[in-house]
This record gives structure tokens, sequence and C-alpha cells, in this order.
């Protein structure tokens, strides 16, 4: 991900990366335990939360993109 603010948007500088190096850890810790949670639902609702979680990572790009030219701005 960082690797990816870097070439993509380029994201260079520490201190405008420091959100997402703190989060790296900490959402890879959510994850495993949405996934525990997720596992022990229905399968209709399993449906759902994989509808909404779509629709999150939708909405991620969007403010990654948000991020791309908030960054394009300053330089």
């Amino acid at each position: 991900m960082i690797h990816g603010l870097k070439s993509f948007y380029g994201i260079n500088k520490e201190k405008n990366l420091k959100y997402f190096n703190v989060h790296l850890k900490i959402d890879e810790m959510h994850t495993m335990e949405c996934a525990k949670l997720i596992e022990q639902l229905d399968p209709k609702y399993q449906t759902l939360v994989c509808e909404g979680a779509f629709f999150g990572a939708k909405l991620l790009w969007q403010f990654l993109d948000g991020i791309q030219e908030y960054n394009l701005l300053l330089h």
C-alpha cells in the first residue's frame, strides 16, 4: 500500500504517509476480527456484508483520488 501511494500518487514525504503507516497493522487486526464475525453470520447476511465491502472499497478509491489531487496542488 505504501509503495502504491509513493509510486502512483506521488506521496513521498513521511509526514504525509504517517496516517497510512499507523493503520497498516491496525487494519490487519481489524480485518481478522471482522472475518471471524462474518463467518458466524447467516449466508444471506454474509452476502450483504460482501456488497457493503465493495461499496466501501469504491469510496476508498475515491478518497485516494482526492489525496492525489490535493498532493498535486501542493507541488
